[in-house]
């Protein structure tokens, strides 16, 4: 058995540990002072503003919309941050990183206590294998440096809490009883995952997979009743998940299309090109290569069809080859941690990799499946040697070669974390496809006081994207204000937007960020009162229901901060229409008809607001603003 000459006890392994630990919180400092990136600032948005007493916590953690569930846990944890610290970005990446190690002790017990199912009689030692492995893997760096990825180490951390919890609850001898401690633990997790971020809900299949691959085999010959019946609970949890699943694709047909609709490829195209990624992300699991690493993938190459490319097909038959192999190897005690690791990784991988039109490629989706890869490593060692023990000190030095190799690229590329300029550059001379790469280099030399040479990456960026658009106006105006200039007259000349820019999501998105730039004073000396003009008429030239409504949110903000609040009011009337009864739009209109003295349409308004508040629709800051907008007709 691997490591057997190594009579390890729970002290030298918990010193080991530490020591492991140690050195990755070493290896990890240069990048707690790195940048903001990409979704990190939109989603904090709301937290930073605490800070100015500008609304309620209790609206931060309920309101989130980086998912459907909201992912209250984790933006909790940015407000403890904000409370107990207040230390900035470099603060908030701190605590990233004692997650990280935390995490990591939850998969050293809950590995160790997994080979202890297996029958692993160095279980301990197993699973510290796995744990440094996982802990100091290159891939999952980003994870813990990009900052809102904070959601996905939540989803990690009480996944394996409630994975743990019930390998404890279902130990032989134990009893199992509905009231048992370790139980209640696991139960708890589920739900903790799922609101930190959507794919905690992985926990379910992952307890299943556990129960049938790993324990129900164990326990062949229990004729305890409660195990006998536990066992087919669980099947009748996998079937029924598989109907649930089918059934709401069956009924929903529109559901996946309507999300494919914004994407540049399609369900088929998707899955063919996440075949190639998911073997890309075992690769650089294994033995990681620097140059490929970072979070702008996205101009990884698509697959059209299986044979364009033909690593396609061969991704999907190695894949089909992998899973067949994984369920045979279940039938083998000597190999059922190989399957169940195996298993592991692509159940892991089953939310964010598979039919759900998200982006193709990030890194942050190895969090929790990594576990399973080195889980499936280990215990692929474990049988060799086990069936050939000379193989011992081969196995274990060919283990330190790649938690060396693994150590050494991850301190590398904590260097490269260090600072903004340093990222943005080997991003684009790793990826220099990427339009995000090239964009973040442009900001990147604004910030340093380069706009021309950032006016320079900006138009290779507007080449990559094979059009001179409304994005590339919106590139070019970051830039300015960025480098604290006013946008150029040449730019403001090309403000047009196109009928598809109206309903575009990032153009949308980009629109409100820059309309709040402006308003801070971010591009001083922009004609703002000619660009607010300029661009309203072409909003108001076009139907309403055409337009994205935060397009409308953006014009109006403009239009108050230039105290043209006819105009504001006739945006906020627009955004009604388009969203009936949107509370925060009826808010803008009843400030902007009190601020006009419109009584009619203020009267109308703040009926339409008691009636959202009695129905409970209003939040704590809009049933705050609701008062005091009320209270100014009785002044």
């Amino acid at each position: 058995m691997m490591f057997r000459r190594v009579p390890f006890g729970a002290w030298p392994l918990l010193a080991l540990w530490l020591l492991g630990a140690v050195l990755c919180v070493w290896i990890y400092q240069p990048g707690l002072g790195g940048p903001v990136l990409l979704d990190d600032a939109a989603n904090l948005a709301v937290v930073q503003s605490l800070r100015e007493g500008d609304g309620f916590a209790v609206d931060v953690i309920q309101e989130n919309l980086s998912g459907p569930l909201g992912r209250p846990v984790s933006m909790a944890s940015f407000l403890l941050d904000l409370y107990f610290l207040d230390l900035g970005v470099s603060g908030a990446k701190s605590v990233n990183l004692l997650l990280h190690v935390l995490v990591g002790s939850l998969l050293l017990l809950f590995a160790s206590e997994l080979f202890r199912a297996l029958g692993v009689r160095q279980a301990g030692v197993a699973g510290l294998g796995v744990a440094l492995l996982w802990l100091l893997a290159p891939l999952l760096l980003s994870t813990v440096l990009y900052m809102v990825q904070r959601m996905a180490q939540l989803a990690t951390l009480f996944s394996l809490l409630s994975l743990w919890a019930y390998l404890r609850w279902r130990r032989p001898g134990s009893v199992l009883e509905l009231r048992s401690g370790w139980l209640i633990l696991c139960l708890l997790g589920i739900p903790l995952a799922a609101l930190s971020k959507e794919n905690g809900l992985l926990v379910l299949p992952l307890l299943v997979l556990l129960e049938l691959a790993v324990l129900q085999p164990r326990d062949t010959g229990n004729q305890d009743a409660a195990v006998i019946r536990l066992g087919r609970v669980h099947w009748v949890l996998l079937l029924g998940g598989v109907l649930v699943v089918s059934g709401f694709l069956l009924l929903n047909p529109d559901w996946l299309g309507s999300g494919f609709a914004a994407r540049p490829f399609s369900l088929w195209e998707r899955l063919l090109t996440e075949g190639r990624i998911l073997w890309i992300y075992v690769l650089h699991l294994l033995w990681p290569d620097n140059a490929s690493l970072g979070i702008y993938h996205d101009a990884f190459p698509l697959s059209r069809g299986l044979l364009e490319p033909a690593s396609s097909l061969y991704a999907l038959l190695a894949w089909l080859l992998a899973t067949g192999l994984a369920l045979w190897s279940l039938r083998k005690p000597a190999l059922r941690g190989v399957g169940f690791g195996l298993l592991f990784f692509l159940v892991g991988h089953a939310m964010e990799s598979s039919i759900i039109p998200l982006e193709l490629y990030f890194e942050h989706r190895n969090y929790l499946p990594a576990a399973g890869l080195y889980i499936s490593l280990v215990a692929l060692a474990l049988a060799l040697v086990a069936r050939w023990s000379y193989l011992s000190n081969w196995l274990l030095a060919l283990w330190a070669l790649l938690l060396g190799q693994a150590t050494l690229t991850t301190s590398i590329e904590a260097q490269v974390w260090s600072s903004d300029r340093l990222f943005h550059l080997a991003a684009y001379s790793r990826h220099p496809d990427s339009i995000r790469a090239t964009e973040g280099l442009a900001m990147s030399l604004a910030g340093l006081g380069e706009p021309r040479l950032a006016l320079e990456y900006a138009q290779t960026a507007t080449h990559s994207e094979g059009e001179d658009s409304f994005r590339s106006r919106l590139r070019e105006a970051f830039i300015y204000c960025r480098s604290g200039q006013a946008i150029a007259e040449e730019t403001l000349a090309l403000w047009q937007m196109s009928r598809a820019d109206f309903a575009d999501d990032l153009v949308t998105e980009n629109s409100y960020v820059l309309v709040r730039k402006l308003i801070d004073g971010r591009c001083p000396g922009t004609d703002l009162t000619a660009l607010a003009t300029l661009w309203g008429r072409q909003i108001l030239t076009v139907d309403a229901h055409q337009v994205a409504p935060k397009l409308f949110l953006a014009l109006a903000l403009l239009e108050n901060y230039l105290e043209r609040y006819q105009l504001a009011l006739g945006y906020v009337d627009a955004l009604l229409l388009r969203t009936p009864g949107d509370s925060r739009a009826l808010m803008m209109r009843l400030y902007f008809s009190t601020a006009l003295q419109l009584n009619e349409t203020r009267a109308a308004t703040l009926v339409e607001l008691r009636a959202l508040e009695t129905a409970g629709a209003l939040n704590r800051q809009e049933r705050y603003n609701l008062e005091l907008l009320a209270a100014e007709r009785e002044d």
